[in-house]
């Protein structure tokens, strides 16, 4: 389902999270076809021309991941042909490149959604010194913020039942303000790692009796993803 997914997240966060001062860029959303390795940084490269440094930047990615034999995340496009271990290094879209298109991203805080398997393998911190540019920019963000729907090795369930992620699920249920605890009207990042945490801990265990955990990676100072919360 991370078509229809890709697709109402877009769909929620523009609609929860446009504060009376600021604006909501028009979402690029690519699915199926769409979403080739090409296209991906093609988009993503021409993002670094769009996005000013005030801005908040959002990637949303669903589909498949994996883990290479390095422990590296790996997210597969829709026109990768599995093979082999090394079609995955070769048509997929490595941690390494993703830093690197992210790190030419001209934003002050970025957060990346992950829905895949395997997905907590995945930081913005990166594990070569090789990137080290990509490093660089990257620290000098004021919040940067990874929120991963499994972890390394471990997989993303889909719910059979409303035919969505059921990380995808929980995190807009708590961007349309089910995280927003202290009811002052905008769902921190924080509160959206906390409550999608717990939802999908209840209900991978409920419906598969398997606990899938999402893991979050959260630096930098915090801020909104949503002002819709139960504040008047």
């Amino acid at each position: 389902f991370a078509a229809n997914d890709a697709s109402a997240f877009s769909a929620a966060l523009t609609a929860n999270g446009r504060p009376s001062t600021a604006r909501v860029a028009t979402p690029v959303v690519l699915i199926d076809e769409q979403a080739s390795a090409a296209r991906i940084r093609l988009e993503l490269q021409a993002m670094a021309q769009r996005v000013r440094p005030a801005d908040l930047f959002v990637l949303y990615m669903a589909g498949h991941g994996v883990s290479d034999a390095q422990g590296e995340y790996v997210f597969l496009p829709q026109d990768l042909v599995y093979r082999n271990s090394e079609a995955l290094t070769a048509g997929g879209l490595g941690g390494n490149e993703l830093r690197t298109l992210l790190a030419g991203i001209p934003s002050s805080k970025t957060v990346v959604v992950l829905d895949t398997c395997s997905s907590g393998s995945f930081g913005l911190s990166g594990r070569s010194l090789g990137e080290k540019g990509a490093i660089d920019r990257l620290s000098r963000l004021s919040g940067r913020v990874v929120l991963a729907a499994a972890g390394d090795q471990r997989m993303a369930l889909e719910s059979p039942d409303n035919k969505r992620g059921i990380f995808t699920g929980a995190l807009m249920e708590a961007l349309a303000g089910k995280a927003d605890v202290n009811g002052d009207g905008q769902v921190g990042v924080r509160e959206v790692a906390d409550y999608v945490e717990r939802e999908v801990q209840r209900l991978t265990l409920r419906l598969f009796k398997y606990e899938q955990t999402p893991m979050s990676d959260l630096r930098g100072q915090s801020f909104p993803l949503s002002r819709t919360g139960t504040a008047p």
